[in-house]
């Protein structure tokens, strides 16, 4: 079973979202990445998943944008959540290390490697994330505003 940490710092099973989230905008059969927008390390790992993402598994959206605060609120997470990206891969929401796993799974190839990492327990892993999350802005910044998307990555994202 996944298990997500939420707002409380109490892990709870994963989230099934409905068959019809807004904060998709189409059924929750959609795969989304929903990120930090502010974050400069959450703005590369989305150009890292743009590149890498040639089928255009992933649709991307700022957790700070409509439809990032519709699934926060949808998984019972504060309007001010940014403590991890949030995945939504056929119908669950992961959040945290294991959002990262699944994500990359989810493209295929050399990706589906990433799948070793979910033999190292959430209690182990969750922690070196939130690690890393505690100083993300001190190691790669802060921008001022919301990240927005390019007109060549405009149909990648969900409205923004």
């Amino acid at each position: 079973m996944v298990l997500l940490k939420g707002d409380a710092g109490v892990f709870r099973p994963r989230i099934r979202v409905p068959r019809e989230s807004e904060a998709l905008g189409s059924p929750a059969e959609g795969n989304a990445i929903f990120f930090d927008g502010y974050c400069g390390l959450c703005n590369r790992w989305v150009d890292v998943l743009l590149r890498a993402d040639t089928a255009g598994i992933w649709k991307f959206a700022p957790l700070q944008s409509r439809p990032g605060a519709q699934l926060l609120r949808l998984a019972d997470l504060s309007e001010t959540y940014t403590d991890s990206v949030v995945v939504v891969r056929d119908g669950y929401l992961y959040t945290h290390s294991t959002a990262i796993i699944v994500a990359l799974i989810a493209l295929g190839g050399w990706y589906r490697a990433a799948r070793l990492l979910l033999v190292i327990p959430t209690f182990v892993r969750d922690p070196l994330y939130a690690g890393v999350a505690r100083f993300r802005y001190r190691v790669f910044g802060r921008s001022q505003t919301c990240r927005m998307p390019t007109p060549e990555e405009r149909s990648r994202f969900l409205e923004v």
